[in-house]
């Protein structure tokens, strides 16, 4: 008689090879997703930087809030990564949400 289907030694050791893997590759891709994710932060950190020196250029004054860039055309999307305070120096401080 022929046997239709695999044996349970069959299935384990194909679920086992399939475990293994995966324990390879989800760390690697939750690595590179949090690497990502601290870039998008600095690139954010830095057009919100240079969005206010070019609206003191254009204002003479510091804006009080970043979503006052955004408002007035100096971004064109609210930053959502992270808050921002302008202090008035005119730096701007990132605080991760």
């Amino acid at each position: 008689m022929h046997s239709r289907g695999f044996t349970i030694i069959e299935l384990l050791v194909s679920l086992t090879i399939l475990l293994v893997l995966f324990s390879v590759v989800i760390p690697s891709i939750t690595k590179y997703q949090g690497a990502g994710r601290q870039e998008a932060l600095d690139i954010e950190y830095s057009t919100i930087s240079t969005s206010t020196v070019a609206y003191i250029v254009d204002n003479g004054t510091l804006p009080a809030t970043a979503e006052i860039l955004f408002e007035r055309g100096y971004l064109q999307s609210q930053p959502v990564l992270a808050d921002y305070t302008i202090s008035k120096d005119g730096s701007v401080t990132q605080v991760p949400k």
